[in-house]
């Protein structure tokens, strides 16, 4: 009898061990899903990250452009400007610049409606991303932004016009 015993349990022994492995298969393939999700998501975040950089840069690149232009300081004698960063982005090696467009004041401004066109460019971390102002004049040496357009098609646009432009309707800041 005791053989009887003996053979039974051998026989149920072999189909534990495939089992096992196949448990053990099955646990490391969930574990290597989970370590890609995780990294998806690092680089995703990573990514997201950067995005909101570039449209801060931006935007602070719009008031820093609108206040130049005010100044006199971005003219059609200077019209190019290096803004220099904090050295937390500068360390990251992140940089803006406002370049001036000319304009062909007969073709695109007409003399009651002169314009002015801005490109802001900023980069950080091996991206970048750039966008063109348009403003008008509305007094003497005083301009206005009356459009924002990004010239980055990777950045979403928030499709809201610059805040007191004509398709505003003076919505902004309310």
């Amino acid at each position: 009898m005791s053989a009887l015993l003996h053979k039974r349990s051998h026989g149920r022994r072999g189909i534990a061990t495939p089992i096992a492995l196949a448990l053990t298969a099955v646990a490391a393939a969930a574990m290597l899903s989970v370590v890609a999700l995780l990294m998806f998501d690092c680089r995703r975040t990573r990514q997201s990250l950067i995005d909101a950089d570039l449209r801060q840069l931006l935007a602070a690149g719009a008031e820093i452009a609108t206040a130049r232009l005010n100044d006199g300081e971005l003219s059609t004698e200077k019209p190019e400007l290096s803004i220099p960063l904090p050295d937390s982005l500068a360390k990251q090696g992140a940089g803006m610049q406002v370049v001036l467009i000319p304009v062909d004041e007969k073709k695109e401004s007409g003399p009651d409606q002169p314009r002015r066109r801005c490109r802001v460019s900023a980069f950080i971390g091996g991206a970048s991303a750039a966008q063109l102002l348009v403003y008008q004049r509305v007094s003497g040496t005083q301009w206005r932004l009356v459009e924002a357009l990004p010239e980055n098609p990777s950045l979403p646009s928030s499709g809201v016009p610059a805040r007191g432009s004509p398709s505003d309707n003076g919505k902004s800041g309310q």
